[in-house]
């Protein structure tokens, strides 16, 4: 449960970031390692590689950095529509790793969004954070339901302009109801925003300005095969 002084607090920063973080078991260190897995291993991409190679490998790296970190844990492996999340040991909370726009973790005063359309898999994940409440933000008044857990993104951002990466962790919304929510959504709405602090990129074996492809990520929404 995030602590009762932050259930108002739409947006954290600072040492609130730590307080919010350690609420639910984590630190930004458990994050921002994740993310910096993923830029090491994109920064090895050459020229020679596919054009979506470095927004693929930047993604897989730091979703696996992520659910190897927190399986240590006792976090939970899940690949609803073959979405990869992990899922805290109470079945509370579901971390899913997501490309951010420019915006991610800049500043509570400027909303981010995701880079692209997100598929059906993440739009379905949202809308059950509509349907389940909002009980993981405020005190708690029974039981959590393990069985619909609160959807987070991990969103990231690696600055082509800045020897940096930004990223925050950002509980998002749908915009309309669920009869008009299309299947493909770029999100940029959020009820909670953790800022996580930016990390500095120039002792890391990468370029310094890496291949700017605007088409590199990779959605992986995927149907499966009866």
């Amino acid at each position: 449960m995030i602590p009762e002084q932050l259930a108002d607090a739409r947006c954290t920063t600072d040492q609130q970031t730590v307080a919010a973080l350690e609420a639910v078991g984590l630190t930004a260190e458990d994050l921002t390692s994740a993310v910096a897995a993923g830029v090491r291993a994109a920064g090895r991409i050459t020229a020679d590689h596919p054009v979506t190679a470095p927004g693929f490998t930047l993604w897989s790296e730091t979703v696996a950095h992520l659910r190897h970190t927190l399986g240590e844990r006792g976090w939970k492996r899940v690949n609803p529509g073959n979405s990869p999340q992990v899922v805290s040991p109470d079945g509370r909370i579901a971390l899913m790793p997501v490309r951010g726009n420019h915006a991610t973790g800049v500043s509570p005063d400027v909303e981010p969004s995701t880079f692209r359309h997100r598929g059906p898999a993440t739009v379905d994940a949202v809308r059950r954070n509509a349907q389940t409440g909002l009980s993981l933000l405020t005190p708690e008044t029974g039981p959590a339901d393990a069985a619909t857990p609160h959807t987070w993104f991990l969103l990231y951002h690696w600055f082509e302009d800045s020897p940096e990466f930004r990223a925050e962790l950002s509980l998002p919304l749908l915009s309309g109801s669920s009869d008009d929510e299309p299947e493909a959504v770029v999100f940029s709405r959020w009820r909670r925003r953790i800022l996580l602090p930016p990390v500095n990129t120039s002792d890391f074996e990468v370029p310094m300005n890496p291949r700017r492809h605007d088409e590199d990520d990779v959605a992986f929404d995927i149907d499966e095969i009866a």
